[in-house]
């Protein structure tokens, strides 16, 4: 009784608070922010796809300086971990889950900042934006928003603080050498560029006792204490 009661305490801490690694996360656009809690676009650390030069970024994480003429209206722009200027639709080199961890002292859960530039027009819409695993060359999904939205209603236009949060990605059931790729695809571009940049998040919390998997964490803490009772002779 107590090894099948331990193995089920043993099961369900994996399980609790852990990414599944086989499943697409829904990430989620907020709506627009009216304060400066984004951080600024000067000092926004590390960008992932800019239209602007970031000299702030770390040495060794790179992002994609993608090339903005001022006449185009629709991107569909890949991140890269090399400082380059690629084109439309371009793949550039991948980053690593541990690389982004360790930015952010090992927090898992992290967010993307989304920082507009627009005209009176206010027409930019988010079509869609992916993280992707790159290992073999291939890209498999593991976070996918689903727009359009429209995010070019906004209280700090221009390349100044961030205006849009996207949130709900979780990298923590990936090895630390996972290759990470993110794409970010907007149309109803006008004026200056739009940039994506990361910052850590608050942890997302495990499942609660009764949601989801009623009662199962209650078993397992019950078995641990259980096990532990007898192996001590009280119970």
């Amino acid at each position: 009784m107590k090894k099948i009661l331990l193995a089920t305490a043993i099961s369900t801490a994996a399980l609790v608070g852990t990414a599944n690694a086989d499943v697409i996360q829904t990430l989620t656009l907020s709506a627009a922010v009216q304060d400066h809690s984004l951080g600024a676009q000067s000092q926004s650390a590390p960008c992932i796809i800019c239209g602007t030069n970031q000299a702030h970024n770390p040495a060794t994480f790179g992002y994609n300086d993608f090339k903005n003429t001022g006449a185009e209206t629709e991107f569909n722009m890949f991140s890269s971990n090399g400082f380059d200027k690629l084109a439309d639709g371009v793949k550039g080199s991948p980053y690593t889950v541990g690389q982004i961890t360790g930015l952010f002292g090992g927090q898992t859960n992290i967010d993307v900042v989304i920082d507009v530039d627009t005209t009176s027009a206010k027409g930019e819409r988010l079509l869609s934006f992916d993280v992707w695993n790159a290992n073999n060359n291939a890209l498999t999904p593991i976070a996918h928003f689903g727009g359009p939205s429209n995010i070019g209603v906004v209280f700090n236009n221009g390349n100044g603080f961030g205006d849009f949060l996207l949130t709900g990605l979780d990298l923590s059931g990936f090895a630390a050498d996972t290759k990470i790729l993110f794409q970010a695809h907007w149309d109803g571009a006008s004026d200056g560029p739009e940039s994506f940049w990361l910052r850590d998040a608050a942890p997302v919390p495990g499942p609660v006792v009764g949601a989801g998997l009623p009662g199962l964490a209650a078993v397992a803490v019950f078995g641990l204490n259980f096990w532990r009772r007898r192996r001590n002779g009280t119970a």
